[in-house]
């Protein structure tokens, strides 16, 4: 018996006035799966994600999640059944504290396996930084509060969106360690990201963008590294 992906899309694109963003572009993520989008600037690959939560200004075809066609739901509704996006930039609220950016994670979300405490046992340091403004943080530990922030809203999907970016090398390896645990708690987690290596190291598959279409799909370890590149690159 063939089992249903939890996340399906099929013929999707995405237009910003009259740019298209996304060309009928199909994708599936199975429950509990690491996948990476993997694409150069400007491939699609955050309108993607943004499509996803509905926050792109223009979609067409399908995006069903456990079988239910997203269309007609807002971005907060999806939320609330188990899709949570890490947005690109961080888009935390400078004027609140650690502990008040991650209630607002808990307050849209639902209860589930991550808590507060789970949270400060995988990120020690906002514990200690809890009480602090969040734009007194360095840029790592300020990531760190936006993922903990998807994880106390305890999706079944977490989407992440190029949470490297601008951080450095010790504090992206510091991220890129706590993704496989997460993922061993039944999470689905999709990782969109520049960096091939970083990316692809995670993931159970991958979609490789290429101005706005999938010009290369597959398992990390059944693709050359030669083969992935020049798809990356359109070469």
């Amino acid at each position: 018996m063939t089992v249903a992906p939890l996340l399906l899309i099929e013929q999707l694109s995405v237009f910003y006035g009259q740019f298209q963003a996304l060309h009928q572009v199909d994708l599936e993520i199975g429950s509990g799966e690491a996948v990476a989008i993997i694409g150069a600037n400007g491939a699609g690959k955050s309108s993607l994600l943004k499509a996803i939560v509905r926050q792109a200004p223009r979609i067409e075809g399908t995006i069903r999640f456990d079988g239910e066609v997203l269309a007609s739901h807002s971005t907060s509704s999806i939320v609330g059944k188990g899709i949570a996006l890490v947005p690109e930039g961080r888009r935390l609220f400078p004027s609140l504290t650690v502990e008040e950016n991650l209630g607002i994670g808990r307050d849209v979300g639902h209860r589930g396996r991550f808590g507060f405490d789970e949270i400060y046992a995988l990120f020690p340091a906002l514990q200690e930084k809890r009480r602090q403004l969040a734009r007194t943080l360095s840029g790592g530990q300020q990531q760190m509060v936006a993922l903990s922030r998807a994880l106390l809203s305890n999706p079944r999907l977490l989407l992440c969106d190029e949470i490297s970016l601008g951080l450095a090398p010790v504090a992206i390896d510091a991220l890129y360690r706590i993704i496989p645990g997460i993922q061993a708690q039944g999470l689905a987690v999709v990782v969109v990201e520049q960096d091939i290596t970083r990316s692809l190291a995670i993931a159970d598959r991958f979609y490789c963008l290429l101005e706005g279409r999938v010009n290369l799909a597959g398992r990390p370890a059944e693709v050359s590294r030669d083969v992935i590149v020049k798809h990356y690159f359109g070469l």
